[in-house]
């Protein structure tokens, strides 16, 4: 968790800094594709690590109190 928010602040600081750059090939990328990187990355890479969580053994079986 700690990685990806590092790579959070990595992209948040690259996105500032690409702006208005031309990529060849393509031209000028828009401004709001490139603030919108960081998120995107992030929230791709937290889904990558939901899918490898294990439940609990109890998860879905109901609890009976002892008396």
């Amino acid at each position: 968790m700690l990685l990806t928010c590092l790579l959070f602040g990595f992209l948040d600081a690259a996105s500032i800094r690409l702006q208005g750059i031309v990529v060849p090939g393509v031209g000028e990328v828009p401004v709001q594709l490139i603030q919108a990187l960081p998120y995107i990355l992030t929230v791709i890479l937290l889904a990558g690590f939901i899918g490898k969580a294990i439940p609990p053994k109890a998860g879905g079986v109901p609890y009976v109190k002892e008396r």
